[in-house]
């Protein structure tokens, strides 16, 4: 399992993701259950993402790549190529190449004393050519390993590509050439040069001596080299995939949110629906309905937090406002709903006076907030009320279900859109 997990990290991590998303959304759906909301915005959030990262799964899982238990499970060194003597490589050759020069070839424990101290022998080659070779032995496989990642992470190793028995091959930013990476049993070797190419020759000469196949790792193609019909696929498919996810975005969207007229019941006029919208400015809510000059957009207006008050010799307060705006298109009977929320914070005094605002304007599927907050509290007028501590609960539902209710029992459908499109696009906004 160990070894299945190195060779495909990725599909690791996408498993992860998976499970985490999971936890997530059962969480969040049994929250929105308990409120007696739809679990449509789970559904919608759930198509997104597969959308978006669906194709890289399934891409990821197609080239899953098989252990390499030959390379995991090797511990030995061949000692006719790795003898020491004098403390010194014996057949140096045979080691780093045969156009070693013995005179460049220098202890490698004083040089990366950070992944090479607990070796129990390293050396470094070095060649005209600006190459090297580094061959470290440790005292066991896992150490080996260690050093690898140490030597990734301290040399700014990246785009790391290939497998335990072929080799790791991947750019070093910090000396901006190419490097190539193997750890077989309690061996870790090095081969830096300019080009694949050059890595892949030097290693191939002891492919037989480590007891692992180097293959020749060839640089992958410039985008101006792939065939033009495979780049014209990749790009249609890129299209079709934004394509897809926007439409589901928005058409996704608007389904999640809306509302369908209740069973049995027969649309009423515009009129009607206006004067029983208007209704609520005769109840005793926290909301005021307004009704624009051509009578066709309700606007309902919740500002369900507005307080001030002094602690600690600053003043500070907040507000709160949530709005929704309905446009009644009496041809469909829908009634399309923009929703606006902003929230504004500030405080001022002897350090100075800071002012946070913030607004925005979209779908709001679900949102419960509660605050609290400490201090001697002001008036609107600027006097001081003998209060202590303001606190204030908005949950969404309770100001939308009865708006939501009073038009799907009109027989009108609730629709929620990102802007009011013309007619003509109303196919992309609902």
């Amino acid at each position: 399992m160990q070894a299945w997990v190195e060779a495909n990290p990725v599909l690791t991590g996408i498993a992860a993701f998976a499970i985490i998303l999971a936890f997530l959304m059962t969480f969040i759906g049994a929250l929105m259950r308990r409120a007696g909301t739809s679990l449509r915005p789970i559904v919608f959030f759930l198509g997104f993402v597969a959308i978006v990262g669906g194709p890289q799964a399934v891409y990821h899982i197609a080239n899953t790549k098989s252990p390499d238990t030959a390379a995991a499970s090797s511990s030995a060194v061949n000692s006719d190529v790795f003898a020491i003597e004098n403390d010194r490589f014996a057949n140096p050759a045979k080691v780093f190449g045969e156009d070693v020069d013995i005179s460049l070839v220098q202890p490698a424990k004083q040089i990366f004393p950070e992944f090479l101290a607990n070796s129990i022998h390293a050396e470094m080659a070095f060649f005209v050519t600006n190459e090297t070779v580094l061959a470290a032995i440790f005292p066991d496989d896992a150490s080996a390993r260690r050093a690898l990642q140490s030597y990734t992470q301290m040399l700014q190793v990246s785009d790391l590509s290939g497998s335990d028995s072929a080799g790791w091959v991947g750019s070093r930013g910090s000396a901006n050439d190419r490097v190539r990476l193997i750890v077989s049993g309690p061996l870790f070797m090095v081969w830096t040069a300019q080009h694949d190419e050059v890595l892949a020759k030097r290693g191939l000469a002891l492919k037989y001596a480590l007891g692992v196949t180097i293959s020749v790792v060839a640089p992958p193609p410039a985008i101006d080299n792939v065939p033009f019909g495979s780049l014209r696929l990749a790009l249609l498919f890129l299209a079709a995939n934004v394509l897809v996810a926007v439409l589901w975005f928005f058409k996704g969207a608007t389904w999640a949110a809306s509302s369908t007229p209740a069973q049995g019941t027969t649309p009423i006029s515009v009129n009607d629906l206006r004067e029983k919208l208007l209704t609520v400015n005769q109840t005793d809510t926290p909301v005021t309905v307004d009704v624009s000059e051509d009578g066709n957009t309700i606007d309902v207006t919740w500002r369900y937090a507005d307080a001030r008050w002094i602690d600690h010799a600053s003043a500070h307060g907040l507000r709160r406002v949530h709005k929704i705006s309905m446009t009644l298109d009496e041809s469909s009977h829908t009634a399309r709903v923009l929703e606006y929320w902003s929230a504004m914070d500030w405080s001022a005094g002897g350090k100075g006076a800071n002012i946070q605002w913030h607004a925005a304007r979209g779908i709001n599927f679900f949102n419960f907030q509660h605050q609290r907050v400490f201090g001697l509290q002001i008036s609107p007028n600027g006097a001081l009320i003998p209060n202590l501590s303001y606190v204030y609960t908005f949950n969404l539902q309770e100001l939308k279900q009865p708006f939501i209710q009073a038009i799907t029992h009109s027989g009108w459908t609730w629709k929620p859109v990102f802007f009011l499109a013309p007619p003509w696009l109303r196919w992309l906004a609902g």
